[in-house]
């Protein structure tokens, strides 16, 4: 047995060990998983589910899509398989767009090339998500969330564009999605339980993730960060400060000094971690090294200030 092997043992056994040994925080972690599937995932996800799986069905899909067939593949390099795996993604956000196209290649309207192709850039997060969560919910602004919408959509064409100069089209498969359509009754109980199964899945790796979150503590998350920081920035004469532990809002929170430098000029760096139940709050803090002095008191009553509301925001 490899090195790999016995590494791949060591982290499942240390896992189980940890799960053993904080009960407590992994329970909690998978209340926190399965409170987040249950107010967020399940109702964003599963209608979408559903319904992106009943248009296949039905033969609507094809419909939507043929009008566009005519330029979709000059321009995007994929056919109506691709085409109609990337609107209903942009409609329904992550993970629509991948399922849309899971199930049109099971179907055999879209070939293994064109799936390659697509799944790069049909994979988005939807209008929801962009106004909703985080324009109204992030920045209080409907408009921010608009101008994210734009700024994914732009980059998501520019994506598509590129890869047809530089790869070309891919080879030719169905311009349009021609299956034979399945009546509404007939498909609708088999599209329910697929887009259920489906969104269980999603929930399953939620739930897990909440969990090993949950037991990571501030101080791992500190050094996991100052680690790739340092791995990224070498070429910037990264030099680390050291790790500290602090007081804030009322909890214990860890973090690191580092500097580094851009062209002549130095900056002054600190990361701090605080994390209350499974959520992680990251703060950044930079000046220039000669302002420092200045900048920190500055900073440091901002901390002093800060305040964790109940959703997990800070103010």
């Amino acid at each position: 047995m490899n090195m790999g092997r016995w590494a791949e043992g060591g982290l499942l056994l240390g896992l189980v060990l940890l799960l053993f040994c904080f009960p407590g925080e992994s329970a909690q972690g998978a209340r926190q998983g399965l409170l987040l599937c249950r107010d967020l995932l399940i109702p964003a996800l599963f209608p979408f589910f559903v319904l992106s799986s009943l248009l296949i069905e039905t033969g609507w899909a094809g419909r939507l899509v043929r009008p566009l067939a005519r330029w979709a593949r000059p321009l995007l390099g994929v056919g109506g398989a691709g085409t109609t795996a990337l609107l209903l993604g942009l409609i329904g956000g992550y993970p629509v767009g991948l399922r849309t196209l899971a199930s049109l290649r099971q179907r055999g309207d879209c070939s293994q090339a064109e799936a390659r192709r697509a799944v790069l850039f049909c994979n988005n997060c939807g209008p929801a998500f962009f106004i909703g969560a985080a324009g109204a919910g992030v920045f209080g602004s409907r408009e921010a969330g608009f101008l994210l919408l734009g700024a994914n959509l732009l980059a998501v064409l520019v994506l598509a564009l590129g890869l047809r100069l530089l790869g070309g089209p891919v080879p030719a498969g169905r311009a349009t999605v021609e299956t034979k359509a399945v009546p509404l009754a007939e498909a609708f109980p088999g599209c329910v339980s697929s887009a259920f199964t489906s969104v269980l899945g999603v929930c399953g790796y939620v739930v897990l993730f909440s969990v090993l979150a949950a037991l990571a503590g501030a101080k791992d998350v500190a050094k996991t960060t100052e680690k790739r920081l340092k791995r990224g920035m070498k070429a910037h004469g990264y030099r680390f400060g050291g790790f500290f532990q602090t007081e804030l809002c009322g909890l214990e929170a860890h973090g690191f000094r580092y500097s580094y430098q851009v062209g002549e000029v130095t900056q002054a760096t600190e990361t701090l971690v605080l994390k209350r139940k499974n959520t992680c709050f990251t703060i950044y803090y930079y000046a220039r090294e000669e302002l420092d002095l200045v900048s920190r008191p500055v900073y440091e009553e901002m901390l002093r200030s800060l305040r964790l509301k109940d959703a997990g925001t800070t103010t």
